[in-house]
């Protein structure tokens, strides 16, 4: 049926034409590739020895920059040879095994692990390029002696990790700081890194804050649930922009200084106190408890 519409030499252009094609969209996009069982592992592992045989035209493989492990495929990875490009691996929740002894790509800037992820990291070596590392609700494991990525911009904690950050050194370049529902240490010994501008403290925070040694940068706080302290000698760092109380917070905020830069101030549930004569910032955009406008 072909040859009635091209000839042979016109295919094999045709052919060339595609390759040609194929090969150039795949020098220019990257993919986010989602592994499960059946995908192939020369996909999203590579080996030693990539020459192709002689005499042949083949189209190189595809770019990856994001891989994501379904949850039902969660492999070792000590021994994988990961593709040049990657970006980002996103681990699935089921994935729960050693990291020493784990070759990153040179070029990773971010890990996402999953639900089940519980293992000791003080002796891994995390790429040096890494910018961002979330760890699942079930990691809580000592931090203290962890070799930081020294670019790493975001560190997020989940709902079980309740180690003591007193003796930990974050990264300097930190900006954003999530630390998850279970943990509730004083945050006033924490040494908070200067270039943290978003910090957000977990459900069962409730410490004071009086001594904490704000960044100066700081411009956004979430404090969630569970804290309900004094909050009239604070001193709030002045580019504060967002302050976000919980369900349980009902302190007088009478005499309160608030920064001069404040645009959004929310309260919970619980909230009952006059507002009355309270001074508020000029800056001050959105006040809201519950979500309902207090302006």
């Amino acid at each position: 049926m072909l040859s009635k519409w091209a000839t042979l030499k016109s295919v094999k252009q045709l052919q060339l034409a595609s390759l040609s094609i194929c090969s150039e969209s795949r020098a220019c996009i990257a993919f986010h590739l989602r592994v499960g069982r059946r995908t192939p592992k020369r996909l999203w592992t590579t080996t030693r020895s990539t020459g192709k045989r002689v005499g042949t035209d083949s189209v190189p493989p595809m770019r990856v920059d994001w891989l994501t492990f379904r949850e039902c495929f969660e492999p070792a990875v000590r021994n994988v040879v990961w593709r040049a490009g990657l970006r980002k691996i996103s681990f699935g929740k089921q994935f729960n095994h050693p990291l020493t002894g784990v070759t990153w790509p040179a070029g990773l800037r971010a890990i996402v692990f999953g639900f089940h992820f519980d293992q000791p990291i003080e002796s891994v070596v995390l790429p040096p390029g890494l910018e961002e590392l979330e760890f699942g609700p079930m990691f809580d494991q000592d931090i203290s002696r962890v070799k930081w990525p020294i670019n790493l911009k975001k560190l997020v904690f989940g709902c079980r990790f309740s180690q003591t950050l007193e003796l930990t050194s974050l990264p300097r370049g930190l900006e954003r700081l999530q630390l998850g529902c279970s943990w509730n240490h004083p945050l006033a010994p924490v040494a908070l890194s200067e270039s943290l501008t978003y910090l957000r403290l977990g459900y069962d925070f409730d410490h004071p804050l009086d001594e904490v040694a704000w960044p100066p940068g700081l411009t956004h706080l979430f404090l969630d649930h569970s804290f309900n302290q004094p909050i009239g000698g604070v001193a709030w760092p002045a580019l504060l922009q967002q302050i976000s109380f919980g369900d349980a917070f009902d302190q007088s905020i009478a005499g309160v200084e608030w920064p001069t830069s404040l645009q959004q101030l929310s309260f919970g549930s619980t909230f009952s106190q006059s507002l009355a004569g309270v001074a508020w910032p000029r800056s001050l955009r959105r006040l809201t408890r519950c979500g309902e406008s207090l302006m």
